[in-house]
């Protein structure tokens, strides 16, 4: 596919993303995507529109990779010290809740949300599986990631470094098999996913792979439970989070049940996977200073997810009284 640079349009992303995004118009809408932080080799770029080409191919929603004039997915590109990785992704049709104020398609119910998730993973997880039994694949691995960032993490504060790698390696313990680990979106969120609005019956069209990688399955499902607190938070009075999230987390499963047959217990893995998801939300926010030359100083959000670990306070401290539903996940 050729593109016209006149018929390319910056899109304007949230603070902190990894790429550059351009939606180039044409008989075939696309977006060019610009990688260019270090810790995201051509080789691994490579690998992920690879296991995107394979989800595309068997029928998973998701941006297809497409070919450059050259038959390539990847092209790389040097500008002076910096290297840039472009690769050019199908527009999928659909829009981000957010845009809508966090409303549902018409005629789907929360329930129905829920299940198009357990649907979304449960097929996910199923092709990962699969994709593993028949090619060699070169993604980052989840836990050796975040314990290599405590290499220049918390340097002055060893209490908090040792919090986060006990996290590590209690999870690293979980026994892992076809069945419980393999290529985790691991970024599953509201942001990363469209919906149909003009015909509602359509499950959700997963996006943003920059992120996936080896994992323990359940950890995408632990994305997902903190997905939904929001929903508790506007939906249901206080007493009645804990059955509201219990609901919708069990409803998603029942689905995702249907799709994929996990080696694991997701209800009684989600505290420990729960905590994982403190110190994604601890140290990716680092990463990205860290990798734009800024000063490493946590803020207030990530102040909160180190003192729930500090006071071992579980299911994301939703249940304590730090938890604010004015100011979620931040410490006062």
């Amino acid at each position: 596919m050729k593109l016209n640079p006149a018929a390319l349009h910056q899109r304007k992303l949230y603070d902190g993303a990894a790429n550059l995004l351009y939606h180039a118009r044409g008989k075939a809408p696309a977006f060019l995507r610009i990688s260019y932080r270090k810790d995201r080799n051509p080789a691994m770029i490579e690998s992920e529109l690879h296991y995107m080409s394979y989800l595309a191919e068997h029928g998973f929603s998701c941006p297809i990779p497409l070919s450059s004039s050259k038959g390539n997915l990847l092209e790389v590109y040097r500008m002076d010290e910096h290297e840039l990785c472009a690769s050019l992704l199908s527009e999928l049709k659909g829009k981000h809740m957010y845009e809508m104020s966090f409303r549902l398609p018409h005629g789907m119910a929360l329930d129905d949300f829920w299940r198009h998730c357990g649907k979304t993973l449960g097929t996910m997880h199923e092709l990962s599986r699969r994709y593993l039994a028949a090619y060699k694949v070169t993604r980052f691995t989840w836990l050796d990631r975040h314990q290599q960032s405590l290499a220049w993490l918390f340097l002055e504060h060893p209490e908090y470094r040792q919090l986060i790698n006990a996290v590590v390696e209690d999870i690293r313990q979980i026994p892992q098999s076809s069945g419980s680990y393999g290529i985790c979106h691991n970024d599953f969120n509201v942001g990363n996913f469209l919906l149909d609005y003009d015909c509602g019956s359509e499950g959700l069209k997963t996006l943003d792979f920059d992120d996936c990688g080896f994992n323990y399955y359940m950890y995408d499902l632990a994305c997902f439970w903190e997905m939904c607190t929001g929903w508790a938070i506007n939906l249901a009075d206080r007493p009645d989070w804990p059955s509201f999230m219990h609901r919708c987390f069990s409803t998603m499963l029942e689905e995702y049940h249907h799709h994929f047959c996990p080696d694991f217990d997701p209800q009684q893995l989600l505290p420990r996977f729960l905590k994982a998801a403190h110190i994604e939300n601890i140290l990716e926010p680092l990463r990205e200073l860290h990798y734009s030359d800024k000063a490493l100083i946590p803020d207030k959000e990530i102040m909160y997810h180190l003192y729930c670990l500090q006071h071992e306070l579980d299911y994301m401290g939703l249940y304590s009284e730090i938890f604010n539903p004015n100011k979620p996940f931040t410490l006062a």
